[in-house]
């Protein structure tokens, strides 16, 4: 039977079925819906199992216990009042865990802040928090604001101070996330302690248990990082660091799996997609794979399906203010053009409900249960305006569309609004948009996601104005994150409009920006240059580029440098190829150096080479689409 299209009007036994899909499985949550009450269970029932591995650093839980109360006491000492925000740099390490963990200890609210964040966002996190740590290996020490640091972690006092512990309520404030804002300003979304408890503990999308190993390797300013780290914490398993190169490299990451007997990994749909090309039977291993943040591609399913199928294969749906995940989907098989979402997980509403807010067979998602978050930090007319009390009790309005299936999953259809996903980034093209407007040579701007030559999608800026395209590159730069700076700019004199005087999305041109007009482009010149540079080309599906152009900065990023790194093996026959390398050397000109200094290619060689990354090219701009990028 197909899936249901919207039915209007609808019988009541159509109400009544929905409905019924529409509650998840409801159990108790453990430890009262406290997250330190949960990890102190685990802490008493196997004090000596494995807790955190971090390279040769190796925690039990007596341990991470240990030292999170340390830093607990400290934070105590400060007098700071309940749910107070709490800074912490985003640095996947055994530091971090601690130092979360003691945030929660002492009443507080960790806030993850990205370093790599242009100074004006940092300073933005900082401004909003009681105080900042400042994470080490060894210590944590804090300020109150950012010019003076004081010491708040000494594994060295007494130990003997009382510990009897006293836990937060479930409703208080664990962590703090920020996702882009459609007006400009980044949204902070507060999270309390029982969302984490309900996305983790007794659910039935994810069974782990002593013995487990979970990858933890998500930037911690993306939520998925709860899950990784509260998962295996609040269950008595173990989490391992993973670094970004391990994760981006499929023989790397597939070492990394079996070394460490890892057996719950989670991946954006993105990288999901890349490894499941590149080596579908490296998850084999794994008792759980979770994919999401993007819609799932069949194709890429069912490679892993039919070459290493994984115990359970789980496509997880949720936005931030839901805690990670609120509908999941244990895939069997792939049939059509879609992997459906699945149904709401344990202690989860999912309503799909028309514009008067009634049940509907098709319509917009919303999201109730304990796993809601609060509401967004400092702004209660946008929380009164995103989480809404209903005939169903509060619940998040997602601003996806969605419909059920006649077996009673749920089909993630898009959004309703401008908000789009790029790389398992929420990104509100208003952001940017303002933040371009702070320019003074734009008059009007117009961001909008378009499909490059290989595939991928990517963002790209239309603009009303006298600035150059690297100008506005390097202004955005300042201000945002590298994930919401556009990969493609150009320059209008209007935009298009239909017949009703409406915006045409459809009618404006190709965003393709006169590469080889940027100030300080040089073109490649010499054999093995030429022969890198077609590669480039190929992967990025761009026309051009210069041996001085940053590869970041013509439209790369993280999941296309693992395909470059993949088709540089293929042209230069260079097995040593590693993504450090690239990361490291990232214009033509110092990769170029970097090869010629480790093992020269030999003219036969570099002849064979150059014809391969030619065909490579050839090949690419044969299937280029019509929103081909530059």
């Amino acid at each position: 039977m197909s899936a249901p299209t919207s039915v209007s009007p609808f019988t009541h036994a159509d109400r009544e079925q929905w409905l019924t899909w529409s509650r998840g499985r409801v159990s108790e949550l453990p430890g009262g819906g406290v997250v330190t009450a949960v990890f102190s269970k685990c802490v008493a029932e196997a004090p000596d199992a494995l807790a955190v591995v971090d390279g040769a650093t190796r925690w039990s839980y007596a341990e991470l216990d240990r030292r999170s109360s340390a830093i607990a006491r400290q934070l105590r000492a400060r007098d700071l009042p309940p749910g107070a925000l709490i800074g912490v740099p985003a640095i996947r390490s055994a530091a971090f865990v601690a130092t979360a963990l003691g945030v929660l200890k002492a009443g507080g609210a960790y806030v993850p802040i990205d370093l790599n964040e242009p100074p004006e966002r940092i300073a933005r996190r900082r401004a909003d928090c009681a105080v900042v740590l400042d994470l080490t290996e060894s210590s944590s020490s804090s300020s109150s604001n950012p010019e003076t640091e004081g010491d708040a972690r000494n594994e060295d006092e007494d130990e003997d101070e009382d510990e009897h512990e006293t836990h937060p309520a479930a409703d208080s404030p664990a962590y703090v996330l920020y996702t882009s804002g459609s007006t400009g300003t980044p949204k902070g979304v507060i999270v309390p302690h029982r969302a984490i408890v309900r996305l983790v503990c007794h659910t039935d999308y994810l069974a782990l248990q002593p013995g487990d190993v979970f990858a933890f390797h998500s930037n911690l300013s993306f939520d998925a990082s709860t899950l990784e780290l509260w998962g295996p914490l609040l269950n008595g398993a173990a989490l391992v660091v993973t670094d970004t190169e391990t994760v981006l490299s499929a023989t790397a990451l597939a070492a990394h799996l079996r070394e460490h007997g890892v057996t719950a990994l989670w991946l954006t749909t993105s990288l999901f997609n890349q490894l499941a090309h590149e080596a579908p039977a490296m998850f084999a291993g794994l008792r759980t794979l979770i994919f999401g943040g993007e819609a799932a591609d069949p194709a890429s399913v069912r490679l892993v399906l039919e070459q290493s199928r994984p115990a359970n294969l789980i496509n997880g749906y949720g936005p931030t203010e839901t805690t990670t995940f609120a509908v999941c989907h244990r895939v069997e098989s792939v049939e059509g053009d879609r992997v459906p979402i699945g149904r709401p997980i344990a202690n989860t509403d999912a309503f799909i409900l028309d514009e008067n807010l009634a049940p509907a067979a098709e319509g917009e998602l919303f999201i109730g249960g304990p796993g809601v978050a609060l509401g967004y930090l400092q702004a209660p007319e946008l929380t009164a305006q995103r989480f809404i009390e209903t005939p169903f009790g509060r619940l998040y309005r997602t601003g996806d569309r969605a419909r059920w299936r006649a077996d009673g999953t749920i089909d993630y259809l898009g959004r309703a609004d401008r908000q789009v996903k790029i790389r398992g980034y929420r990104i509100e093209p208003g952001e940017i948009e303002a933040a371009l407007r702070e320019h003074a040579a734009v008059q009007q701007c117009l961001v909008t996601p378009r499909i490059s030559a290989n595939g991928e999608p990517f963002l790209a800026a239309y603009v009303i104005g006298g600035a150059a395209p690297h100008e506005l590159r390097e202004f955005l730069r300042t201000r945002l994150p590298a994930h919401m700076v556009p990969g493609a700019f150009a320059k209008v004199d209007a935009f298009p409009l239909t017949a009703n005087g409406k915006l045409d999305l459809r009618a404006l041109p190709e965003p393709i920006e006169a590469v080889t007009e940027r100030p300080g482009f040089v073109a490649a010149h010499a054999p093995l240059e030429r022969a890198v540079a077609a590669v480039w080309q190929s992967v990025l599906g761009i026309s051009a580029v210069g041996i001085d152009d940053n590869f970041f900065d013509v439209g790369g990023n993280s999941l296309l440098l693992l395909r470059l790194r993949l088709a540089l093996v293929a042209a230069l026959k260079r097995d040593d190829l590693r993504i450090v390398t690239l990361f490291q050397h990232p214009t033509i000109r110092r990769f170029v150096s970097h090869l010629e200094a480790s093992a020269p290619l030999s003219t036969n060689t570099l002849a064979a080479a150059t014809s391969r990354a030619e065909k490579l090219r050839a090949s690419m701009a044969q299937r280029r689409l019509p929103t081909a990028r530059r």
